[in-house]
């Protein structure tokens, strides 16, 4: 298999999580098939605002997008390592932008606020994300 794969599937995770939080109303089914903890982390997440504003909104899904089709007509299939490890620095200015599209106005909060959360969490799914990769390779399980 190749490593690629392996970045698209992270890629992708999040936007699924929101989905599941969000859309699918995912606690409902844990807690029907009593996965209590599950289900009270889902419902904290969907009560989280910071998760709503970074993750659960338009912007995200957006931004996700345009990573899976940049990276579909990419000829040069050998960069998305790097590419993925510099998403959480490429995705600062986008979201600044969308909170100033979605809220109709710009704040000065978002240029400090954006860029230490999306830093933190980013860089952690992404090293994260980067490990296990890493691992897989040695245990020759991708390409």
């Amino acid at each position: 298999m190749n490593r690629n794969w392996l970045y698209l599937l992270a890629v992708l995770l999040l936007p699924l999580l929101s989905l599941l939080v969000n859309v699918v109303h995912y606690d409902d089914w844990l807690h029907a098939h009593h996965y209590d903890h599950t289900a009270a982390l889902i419902v904290l997440l969907r009560d989280n605002d910071q998760f709503q504003d970074f993750i659960g909104g338009w912007v995200f899904p957006a931004f996700v997008a345009l990573v899976v089709g940049y990276w579909a007509i990419a000829e040069d299939k050998s960069c998305i390592p790097t590419q993925f490890i510099l998403l959480p620095l490429a995705y600062i200015p986008f979201s600044i932008l969308g909170f100033t599209l979605v809220h109709a106005e710009f704040q000065f909060s978002y240029l400090y606020t954006n860029p230490l959360i999306i830093l933190a969490f980013g860089y952690g799914y992404a090293l994260i994300w980067a490990a296990i990769v890493w691992l897989f390779d040695k245990l020759k399980l991708v390409a």
